[in-house]
């Protein structure tokens, strides 16, 4: 029984690789790997960091603060899915670095495929996250995603991941963040809008409305619950925010796919 147990836990793990695939979309650089330095981000051979690109997972705990749910997790298993005697395979970001200085890549096992970001993803062990314009495999890596939110498995069974109502939103909620924001007011301006809501502002680029949204979006958001995911920022210390009464905390939201929920969250979810 133990061995129709194993072959059966196999059989899964490997169909869950093979339908949580991309494909590479532009040439790809052969790396050696030095370390895992958390459950997104690795060290090559040589010293250079990789950020990749499409996935957020929980953060470990540094200078004293405590980690996230699942981020040893997340870490672990990028260890173990991760050779350190054979090449993996790099594919360039449309912009190269963050702001950190980090490389900006997505990394496969494979060079036909074999996506690193994506069995994450499929674990339950991160977010997808589009920061344009490093957006070549949003599709697939949603995909991967919606498979392990429809198992409520990993970051998808964790309350502490749940989304966070603007109205209670505090500084200590600066970083990335599932937000439910309850819109109270709706501003446009040249390049996109301001939603505001409690304690968060919503700077909403004209890129970011969902093909789908109602034609009067966003401004029939208005007086509805938008869920939201992306890194808050603490603007408390501005002191143009607390002269203008404006909300102490801002989110970009750049890309559809950061999004949950929004003309949806007027009528029924989607998911």
């Amino acid at each position: 029984m133990p061995g129709v147990f194993i072959s059966a836990l196999l059989f899964c793990l490997a169909a869950s690789a093979v339908n949580a695939d991309c494909t590479p979309t532009r040439a790809l650089q052969p790396v050696r790997l030095e370390r895992i330095v958390d459950g997104d981000t690795v060290q090559l051979r040589g010293g250079e960091r990789v950020r990749l690109i499409g996935l957020n997972a929980p953060e470990l705990g540094r200078n004293g603060k405590a980690s996230e749910p699942l981020a040893a997790q997340a870490k672990q298993a990028l260890t173990e899915l991760l050779p350190r005697d054979r090449d993996i395979y790099l594919e360039a970001g449309a912009e190269a670095r963050d702001r950190h200085g980090r490389r900006l890549a997505h990394l496969f096992l494979r060079r036909n495929g074999g996506s690193v970001e994506a069995e994450q993803l499929r674990r339950g062990l991160g977010f997808h996250v589009v920061v344009p314009p490093n957006n070549a495999h949003t599709n697939c890596l949603a995909l991967a995603e919606r498979d392990a939110r429809r198992l409520r498995i990993g970051v998808w069974n964790t309350p502490y991941f749940s989304p966070r109502d603007s109205r209670s939103l505090d500084r200590g909620d600066a970083g990335f963040r599932r937000v439910r924001l309850q819109v109270e007011t709706v501003t446009g301006s040249r390049d996109g809008w301001w939603l505001e809501g409690g304690q968060l502002a919503v700077r909403l680029s004209k890129q970011a409305l969902p093909a789908d949204a109602e034609h009067c979006a966003p401004t029939c958001w208005r007086g509805h619950s938008l869920t939201l995911r992306g890194w808050v920022v603490d603007r408390s210390s501005d002191r143009t925010v607390r002269e203008r009464g404006y909300p102490p905390l801002l989110l970009r939201i750049d890309h559809p796919a950061m999004i949950e929920s929004a003309a949806a969250s007027v009528s029924a979810p989607t998911r």
